[in-house]
Order: C-alpha cells, then sequence, then structure tokens
C-alpha cells in the first residue's frame, strides 16, 4: 500500500504502507514519470496495488503525485473505503501483474 499525506493517519492494516517521506533516495517510486498508463505500469512493477491518500492532498495533487490526481484515480483505481479524512483506493490495473509483489 502506498500512502500519501498519511503519516499522521492511524490505521491497522494487513499491508505494509509506504510513503513518499519514508522512501529511499533510489526508490522506484521516486522515478515514476510519462502518462497515466505508464504510471499505472510502474506502481504495478513496483508492486502497489492500494493507496492510501489524504482528502487535502487530493485537493490539489502535487505534481511529484501524479497517481493520486482525480483523472488517474477514475481510470486506474477503484474506491475501496472513505471516512472524509482519507480515501482507499484499489489499483484495477495492473499489467505485468503476475511479476509484481503486492504491498
Amino acid at each position: 500500500m502506498l500512502g500519501v499525506d498519511t503519516e499522521s493517519v492511524r490505521f491497522y492494516l494487513n499491508p505494509p504502507i509506504d510513503t513518499l517521506s519514508e522512501s529511499l533516495l533510489n526508490h522506484p517510486l521516486l522515478k515514476l514519470e510519462g502518462s497515466d498508463e505508464e504510471i499505472a505500469v510502474g506502481l504495478a512493477r513496483i508492486g502497489y496495488a492500494y493507496l492510501l491518500v489524504s482528502h487535502t492532498a487530493m485537493k490539489d495533487p502535487k505534481p511529484w503525485f501524479p497517481y493520486i490526481k482525480r483523472e488517474f484515480l477514475s481510470r486506474f483505481a477503484t474506491l475501496e473505503f472513505d471516512d472524509g479524512v482519507v480515501a482507499a483506493y484499489r489499483l484495477t490495473q495492473h499489467p505485468d501483474s503476475t511479476q509484481a509483489r503486492r504491498r
């Protein structure tokens, strides 16, 4: 699971949650770029199956979070949970997902 602006949110989750602030210098997440399709493929290759995103972050997505744009989420994710503070999305299109390790 990939978290965006969720450092202060407390959830009990089965999958581990990564946040960009915790990413290492050479983490592949930092190198994602291109079209929405390429971003979706990249997330799947890294192994992400879920996104946990604060509503604050989604109001004005930063350019370094292309995967939380409304257009991206409507095409490549399904809303699984929303409590008004954060929303959890399941990524729905995972090209090459047989090689991806789910997080």
